[in-house]
């Protein structure tokens, strides 16, 4: 894998190398020559256990969800004529979040506006700038961190804009704050539970993480925790991708050239696979390399057209609707009128492990098919 680092975009992106990322992670079933035959039953045991609680897991959440994060109705007239600007994160998926944002600002009656960054600490901090200067009623933004844009966000929040995140690290002083590193968890366990569902419960696995994303560390925390419980046979090696190599498109020829040194390893995560997994399925076929099989999580339509297709077998889709179509502007909601605060960091958000036999032959987003139409009746707009 290649190390090198541009520490302008990694810092840009609130890096929080944690050692947990930088070790391998394993989890082995050995427990030495001297065993007794008591000890291999019990071993043997806990692996039927868990292999059976992996396989109810995948099962459970193999069918669609149909309920949204909230049900909390607000009790106040949704105010119109607001203004909402989103500051983008710098990469593919805010293209569709600023999208599925404008779709609901047009449906409540406020104009809306992006700022589109590039992922710089220059070009994140430019983006606050404006938004100080435009003075907008909210404000929302994904994955940045802000200690590159403090000032301005205190600035914003004394002038009374109400501003609303997802996807960061810390407690930022925002009104509204959702999927942090914990609500991630549960998609690891998920990796943890289809895998070892998958291999019968004795696994070579490949976790493929991107660090300058801090927030996927909880895909590798919930990961570690169920992969104990339900498959001790498995063993797992973390493997980091650069940012740089993310934005060159090198991820591919990275995890290929792990395989290949390692060809007894026949499972791969991909903590992101619309930022790791694009062009994979090609490098694993161009590689020689068979059996593989692939699970990620926050596709995009390059890669809902591999599970389509079988060239990756799953996915956890990223509930962007539900997110930011759905909690962070019901957060807003909320501020604007004065209402009781939900707490956005313990929501349980939806999880459906799609594949190419459920994978739905039109639209997969949003996740709960009518997810827009339970937050209006919420928010009691018709």
């Amino acid at each position: 894998m290649r190390r090198t680092r541009r520490p302008g975009y990694v810092l840009a992106l609130g890096i929080s190398i944690t050692m947990l990322l930088l070790l391998t992670v394993a989890c082995s079933s050995s427990s030495g020559s001297s065993a007794s035959s008591g000890g291999t039953s019990s071993q043997s045991a806990a692996s039927t256990a868990g292999l059976a609680q992996a396989q109810a897991m995948v099962a459970k959440y193999s069918t669609r969800p149909t309920a949204i994060p909230i049900n909390t109705p607000l009790k106040a007239k949704v105010p119109t004529g607001k203004s909402l600007l989103f500051i983008s994160c710098g990469v593919s998926a805010c293209t569709l979040e600023a999208s599925i944002i404008k779709g609901v600002t047009d449906k409540l009656g406020w104009s809306f506006s992006t700022i589109a960054t590039s992922g710089t600490p220059q070009s994140i901090k430019a983006a606050w700038d404006t938004a100080v200067r435009e003075k907008p009623n909210a404000v929302m933004y994904t994955g940045t961190d802000d200690t590159y844009f403090a000032s301005e966000l205190a600035t914003l929040r004394a002038n009374g804009t109400v501003v609303s995140d997802c996807c960061v690290t810390g407690t930022p002083p925002t009104n509204f704050n959702t999927n942090t590193v914990a609500q991630n968890e549960p998609v690891g366990a998920l990796f943890a539970d289809w895998v070892t569902a998958q291999s019968g419960g004795s696994a070579k696995v490949l976790m493929v993480t991107v660090s300058a994303y801090p927030t996927l560390v909880g895909y590798v925390q919930g990961y570690n925790a169920e992969i104990a419980k339900v498959c001790p046979k498995c063993t797992t090696h973390l493997l980091d991708i650069s940012y740089p190599d993310v934005s060159a498109g090198n991820s591919p020829n990275d995890i290929v050239s792990y395989l290949r040194a390692n060809p007894s390893t026949k499972y791969v995560v991909l903590n992101l696979d619309s930022s790791v997994g694009v062009g994979l399925p090609a490098a694993i076929a161009a590689a020689g390399l068979t059996g593989i099989k692939t699970i990620g999580t926050g596709p995009d339509s390059t890669i809902l057209q591999y599970v389509k297709d079988g060239q990756q077998d799953a996915t956890i889709p990223f509930p962007y609707y539900e997110e930011l179509g759905g909690a962070m502007i019901d957060g807003v909601l909320r501020a604007m009128t004065n209402q009781p605060a939900i707490n956005g960091t313990t929501l349980s958000l939806p999880l459906w492990i799609v594949t190419k036999n459920n994978i739905p032959s039109t639209q997969i987003f949003p996740i709960v098919a009518n997810s827009q139409q339970q937050f209006y009746k919420l928010w009691g707009v018709g």
